[in-house]
């Protein structure tokens, strides 16, 4: 068997495992990746929701990250929750001058029960990683607050508003549309070339940790090459698995 490829995440540590860096490396080693991670917050959370977080220094955090790559070149790099725009800078500083692997950033603005996990304005926190020339893969509510679009409700509007997410520098977007109040649950992959729709028959329920699970296994077929369309598809498929096993 060929050596899984390795898969730096970064993001918050969530103890329950529910959500952030362990749900992430989950979803890594699942799709054939190797995963390496870094945190940027402790959070207190449990199955049931987040109680409070606490974010790490912006150095304590870059240090974690330089002496990865100082031991190994990641195949990827997946970032979820941030916390701020300083540690936002700080990782686009480190990430733009010694990473040259596919980069997928999940805009982690507030957790699934509510819980705000970005402090500020999302457009300027998020500008840093954005000319790092990431494949973003926000939902339509995390889109909203990137783009300042308008409400999206449809179809047209997803088509619309992920291309305003492109407009801002990312390499392509997958506009995930879990949170429309539809029979079917939508994505959208988009980037210069195309768009394609990925569908599928609405399941019951949520899941925590579904968008950071998606983000991972994304950028895990990307590390083992294959295209942007193919990895989406198998994202979606491995978090709707894990729909059907809750």
């Amino acid at each position: 068997m060929a050596e899984r490829p390795a898969v730096l995440c970064i993001g918050g540590l969530d103890p329950s495992g529910g959500a952030g860096l362990l749900a992430d490396a989950e979803a890594v080693w699942a799709a054939g990746g190797r995963p390496l991670c870094a945190a940027t917050a402790i959070t207190i959370q449990s199955h049931k929701g987040v109680r409070g977080f606490e974010l790490l220094k912006p150095q304590l955090v870059v240090s974690q990250v330089a002496v990865l790559l100082d031991d190994e070149k990641p195949a990827a790099v997946k970032l979820g929750m941030l916390g701020d725009s300083a540690i936002a800078f700080a990782l686009g500083a480190v990430l733009g001058h010694r990473v040259k692997a596919p980069i997928v950033v999940d805009p982690v603005l507030r957790s699934t029960s509510g819980a705000a996990l970005f402090a500020g304005a999302a457009r300027r926190g998020y500008e840093p990683l954005l000319e790092l020339g990431p494949v973003l893969t926000p939902n339509v509510i995390e889109a909203e607050k990137l783009t300042g679009a308008p409400v999206v409700t449809g179809k047209a509007e997803m088509e619309a508003t992920a291309a305003r997410v492109l407009a801002l520098g990312c390499r392509a977007v997958v506009l995930k549309g879990g949170h429309l109040e539809a029979k079917t649950s939508p994505d959208y992959v988009l980037d210069a070339k195309k768009g394609h729709w990925l569908d599928a028959k609405r399941l019951p329920g949520s899941a925590r940790g579904s968008g950071c699970r998606f983000a991972s296994a994304l950028a895990t077929k990307l590390a083992l090459g294959e295209s942007l369309l193919e990895a989406a598809r198998y994202a979606k498929a491995y978090v709707r698995k894990g729909f059907a096993a809750d």
